[in-house]
């Protein structure tokens, strides 16, 4: 396997067992850009096998490039129809939670980073008519997933506004809409899953486009709760209360309150943190959406902050349910 590294990782010892590294400025200059597959065509000739990443902690890039060649060593070859993995360098999934999703969908529950590690086949490279950001190449190897058990930083979360996608519409709704297919139980869970997952990969307006359509539809009103998301993130906090309002008690907000301070601590959240997020339950230990937009108010003027960091992980949790809801509704 062939790696493309940080320029200062090229020589770095603890990579010494890696001899196959080539600096990633090598492709592309701009340290915050992804390499295409037309630039990295010319790379992958020679390997069966290129991974990418900008991670610049050497320790991290070698535990993600052990984790790949022992998936890879266990059948995942070119051969069988594996174009890549993904590694992430760290989980943001809870544990219990992670068990409660299907394979098909893990990786989309997971959004990528620039220092996570990505491995494409060299032949998927090859032949391509037109150049391909990387993260477009995502919902090809949406299955084939890992995750070195280590404590997420903040920004794994979807902000707290609007985000900025990194996969476009066009890579990504063919493999959201394959996901909904296989895995919903019915035409109004199945268009939920597609809104959901369009959400949590910051693809806001397009989410919109298919909650307003199911306005008023199911019971519980899952629809309408991705709608008052997407408002709250727009953010438009009036707009949210109302649609809130109309969701009334949705299961989502008992789950959620119920596990929220387990899960926070499973993913290593700070003492602030925890107090923040205890200030969002009700008496009854459900979660208060309606205070869940007023903190999001406030973390959006105070990025960085407890509160942002506390509200990103809180709604990353609160859409992680909502998903698991559209998949698995006896929960």
């Amino acid at each position: 396997m062939r790696c493309l590294v940080t320029d200062t990782l090229v020589t770095s010892e603890s990579l010494s067992g890696f001899s196959d590294l080539l600096p990633v400025s090598r492709v592309v200059s701009r340290r915050d850009r992804w390499p295409d597959t037309v630039q990295l065509a010319g790379s992958a000739e020679g390997t069966s096998w290129l991974a990418v990443t900008r991670c610049d902690d050497a320790a991290t890039v070698a535990e993600m490039l052990q984790m790949a060649q022992r998936t890879l060593a266990h059948g995942a070859t070119p051969h069988n129809n594996i174009h890549g993995l993904v590694v992430h360098a760290a989980e943001c999934l809870p544990s219990s939670l992670a068990a409660d999703f299907p394979a098909e969908i893990s990786g989309l529950l997971r959004r990528i980073q620039p220092d996570d590690l990505l491995v494409l086949s060299a032949d998927s490279l090859r032949g391509r008519p037109v150049a391909i950001a990387l993260p477009e190449l995502l919902p090809e190897i949406n299955d084939h997933t890992q995750c070195l058990p280590r404590c997420p930083q903040p920004r794994r979360f979807p902000e707290v506004g609007p985000g900025r996608p990194e996969i476009t519409i066009s890579a990504l709704r063919p493999a959201v809409r394959r996901v909904a297919r296989h895995l919903a139980t019915s035409h109004e869970l199945e268009k939920c899953l597609e809104a959901g997952l369009l959400l949590l990969w910051d693809h806001p307006e397009e989410s919109h486009e298919i909650s307003q359509t199911m306005e008023g539809h199911g019971n519980p009103r899952t629809a309408d709760y991705w709608h008052g998301i997407m408002h709250r993130r727009e953010p438009d906090a009036g707009n949210a209360t109302w649609w809130f309002r109309k969701v009334g008690r949705h299961p989502v907000l008992g789950q959620l309150g119920a596990g929220l301070l387990n899960w926070m601590r499973q993913l290593q959240a700070t003492p602030a943190m925890i107090a923040v997020a205890q200030g969002l339950l009700r008496s009854d230990l459900s979660l208060d959406p309606f205070r869940m937009i007023e903190l999001s108010t406030v973390a959006l003027r105070c990025p960085g902050s407890d509160e942002d960091n506390t509200a990103r992980m809180v709604q990353y949790l609160e859409m992680l349910l909502l998903l698991r809801f559209c998949v698995r509704p006896q929960f």
